[in-house]
């Protein structure tokens, strides 16, 4: 069920390392049998400003920018529930918007919905419900 229904985004992006960008977001797309083409996975990359990296393996690319692929890895299988772990932390106010617009966009198109715990109080912008523990 999590690898079909849910999107998970770590606050470690927890990439493959030994896979490059395009192959993390094809395994997740595989093992949640929701296939993708190239052209799929390159524009969520560019939607997230990282598509010159799809070649590049996660150890060779910043904190911020794999943090923005494992957005693109969870968003990328279709999920119907998305689960982010401080999924702005590691990414400067641009950065932080992008994504955070992306979630926001995909889960009003698509009728999902997304849980984000964060410390970031730009988050409480894109939610419909803040609970504060």
């Amino acid at each position: 069920m999590r690898a079909k229904y849910i999107g998970l985004i770590l606050q470690d992006s927890d990439l493959v390392d030994s896979l490059t960008v395009n192959e993390n977001l094809q395994l997740s797309s595989t093992v949640s049998r929701h296939l993708s083409d190239q052209s799929t996975r390159m524009a969520v990359l560019n939607e997230l400003g990282v598509q010159q990296l799809s070649d590049a393996f996660p150890t060779e690319i910043s904190g911020g920018q794999r943090q923005r692929c494992a957005v693109a890895r969870a968003l990328i299988k279709d999920p119907k529930l998305i689960l982010a772990d401080e999924p702005t932390s590691a990414l400067d106010p641009e950065n932080r918007n992008r994504v955070l617009t992306l979630i926001q966009s995909y889960c009003i198109q698509n009728g999902a919905a997304a849980i984000i715990v964060s410390h970031d109080a730009a988050t409480q912008d894109v939610a419909t419900r803040i609970l504060d523990l």
